[in-house]
């Protein structure tokens, strides 16, 4: 599947194979075609108080979210997969 010395993209690119992003997901995905990628994995802030999060009100931590997830879908294949949260398509 990958070559021994794979190389890893930071940002999207159509030729890229591999990308590992770290930081705002958002940033990422709004550069990414609709059905383009193979694989989503996500590690969401949770929203819990840890030390690297900031907490916010429930209601703007599940609109905020939402976005990520409309992205998300807008962005995955219909073949690929997601690591992380169950998708489904939204109409």
């Amino acid at each position: 599947m990958f070559e021994k010395n794979q190389r890893i993209a930071e940002r999207f690119g159509p030729s890229e194979r591999a990308v590992v992003f770290s930081g705002d997901c958002l940033d990422l995905l709004r550069d990414c075609p609709d059905g383009t990628l193979q694989l989503v994995v996500t590690s969401p802030p949770y929203n819990i108080g840890k030390e690297y999060e900031k907490r916010l009100k429930l209601d703007t931590y599940l609109a905020q979210q939402a976005v990520v997830i409309r992205e998300c879908v807008r962005c995955l294949s219909p073949r690929g997969s997601n690591c992380g949260r169950r998708f489904r398509r939204l109409s």
